[in-house]
């Protein structure tokens, strides 16, 4: 998975759902979420970006 695919499916669903209120996304540390593109992404559309503990995957079993 790479940072783009990320950017562009969230794109998407913000497109798509255009919410009215703060979201939150959670994620794992991959790169592709740490990385300098997604944090300007993110501060670009007011997301707050959560990450599972590092090496704690269970934080996000349900998800993936």
């Amino acid at each position: 998975m790479t940072t783009s695919l990320v950017l562009d499916t969230l794109q998407t669903a913000l497109d798509k759902r255009q919410p009215t209120q703060p979201l939150l996304f959670h994620t794992d540390r991959g790169t592709q979420y740490t990385s300098s593109e997604m944090r300007q992404f993110s501060d670009y559309h007011s997301l707050t970006h959560s990450y599972s503990k590092k090496g704690y995957p269970w934080d996000n079993a349900v998800t993936e």
